[in-house]
Order: C-alpha cells, then structure tokens, then sequence
C-alpha cells in the first residue's frame, strides 16, 4: 500500500483480533506508526520490528506488556523511534516484560534483568523509609 509522506499505516483493530491468536511475526518497519498499543492483542506475537516508525512515549511501547498483552514477545526492535533515544528505555522494557529476550539485537541476559529488578527494589526500599 503506497501512502502519502508522513501518513501512517493503519490497522484495523478487528483484523488485529481476528489473527490474535495465530500471529507470531509482525514487521512494521517505516510505517510511520506513532503507537504500537494497537498490536497488544497479539497474544501469540513473538517477534515484533516497529523500526524506524515515530513512536515518542515509553507507554505507546509499554501496553504490549500488560496484563494479558503479547505475552509470548521475546524479540522486540524499536530503532530509529524518538523513544529509542529516552533515558532508560531499554530498562523499562525489561523490567515490563519477563519473556523479552532481545532488544534492538542485544539479548537481555538473567545478569541484566536480575540487576535491574535489585536496582529498582532498592529504589522501593528507600522511598518507604
């Protein structure tokens, strides 16, 4: 589908139902896509590429990991998405998802996931003192 510059793709939310519980890849790669909220229901999804899209807020990423959301991603690429450049992304998407693997293709290691979850135990920790 040819689309005038700028605009983005769209996905028709019952489409998206309807193939949720059979889909395992998606590549939405330079679709313009601003929020990648409407793939959540891809329960089956396991591998996902929103790259080079225009996704600025950690929670347009955020709602694929939510309760009962793409709870088989393993592999996710947001390169080239303003919100790839935010402080701490990478952090947030690994301590949203326990079955994310590889981000941006570097695998997430039991050391990093580990020591994030400390770090942000030890944050808890302090602010109830």
């Amino acid at each position: 589908q040819r689309l005038p510059d700028g605009q983005p793709l769209q996905f028709d939310p019952n489409s998206i139902f309807a193939i949720s519980e059979s889909l395992g890849v998606l590549n939405t790669q330079k679709n313009n896509l601003t929020d990648a909220s409407v793939f959540a229901p891809l329960q089956y999804l396991e591998r996902l590429d929103l790259s080079m899209n225009m996704i600025t807020q950690f929670e347009q990423v955020g709602a694929l990991f939510e309760e009962g959301a793409c709870m088989n991603l393993s592999v996710l690429e947001v390169k080239g998405n303003p919100v790839d450049k935010q402080h701490k992304f990478r952090d947030y998407l690994i301590l949203m998802s326990p079955t994310l693997q590889v981000l941006n293709g570097r695998e997430i290691t039991d050391t990093e996931r580990q020591f994030l979850v400390n770090r942000e135990a030890a944050k808890a920790r302090r602010r109830a003192r």
